[in-house]
This record gives C-alpha cells, structure tokens and sequence, in this order.
C-alpha cells in the first residue's frame, strides 16, 4: 500500500474538493445515517371506523362459528336420540321386512339355482355316459384281443 493511499483512506475526507479535472480523491457522500423517518400520520376518524368494523367482523364470525357448531352438536344428538328410542314396535317392523325381503329373494333365487343345478347334472350325466362307453369301449377291444389268442 503506498503512502498516498494510506493517506487518502485516513484524511480524505477532510471537506477539501478536488482541484483537479480527474481527482484520485472523490467526497464522501453526504450520510442519510442522521435522517429520521416520520410515521404516516393516522387520521382518527378512519381509525375509529376500522376499529370498530374489524371488532364487528370477529363477532359475526365468531357468532357464525358458534352457530354452525351448534346446528351439528344439534343434529349429532338427534341422531344419538332416534337410535336410542329402538322399541320393540320398530324393531319387529324392520324383522317383518327382512323376512319379507328374504322370502322375496328367495322365491327370485329359485329358478336360477334349478337351472343351474340342472346344467351340473347333465354336465355330470354326459361324463358319466362318456366313462361307461369308454370303459365298454375298452372291455370290446380286451375281449375281441382275449378270443384272437384263445383261436389262434
């Protein structure tokens, strides 16, 4: 570091200008370090009527919310109240019902299970026949072979 530099970073900024047209040494810039901001002043009336909405938003809000909570600690209960009130009266209609579905189905049902059950034994019939003329198949042939050696 030479000895101008070292002087200039100390004693630049003494508040001499520059004399020449291209001066090594250049001013510091006035420091905005010292400017102190000035809040936006807040008109009183407006505030009043922000204040005074913004509280009445959270009591409707808060009146919503507790309205809708309401409205289902309501139904919730209801519903609590309707499976409790399970009398005899109800619970035989609704075993008349199942056993009316029942027979219902049941009768439904009926002609798809014989016509099923019927595939199945003829399927089971056709194997069975098919069996027994094989097995007489091969009974014919080990017979007409058993008499071939007897002849011959």
């Amino acid at each position: 570091m030479s000895k101008l530099s070292a002087f200039v970073k100390n004693f630049g900024d003494l508040g001499r200008k520059a004399t020449r047209k291209n001066p090594r040494v250049y001013p510091k810039a006035k420091t905005k370090r010292f400017n102190v901001k000035q809040s936006v002043p807040i008109d009183p009336v407006e505030d009043k009527l922000l204040t005074q909405w913004w509280t009445d938003y959270r009591l409707m809000y808060n009146a919503v919310i507790d309205l809708l909570s309401y409205e289902l600690k309501v139904k919730e209960s209801k519903m609590a109240a309707s499976i409790r009130r399970d009398d005899e009266g109800d619970r035989k209609r609704r075993w008349k019902l199942n056993e009316s579905w029942n027979r219902d189905t049941r009768i439904q049902s009926k002609p798809a299970l014989e016509m099923l059950l019927n595939d199945l034994l003829r399927e089971r019939k056709e194997r069975v026949d098919l069996f027994n003329q094989r097995v007489d198949e091969k009974l014919m042939t080990d017979s007409t072979k058993i008499t071939e050696l007897v002849v011959s």
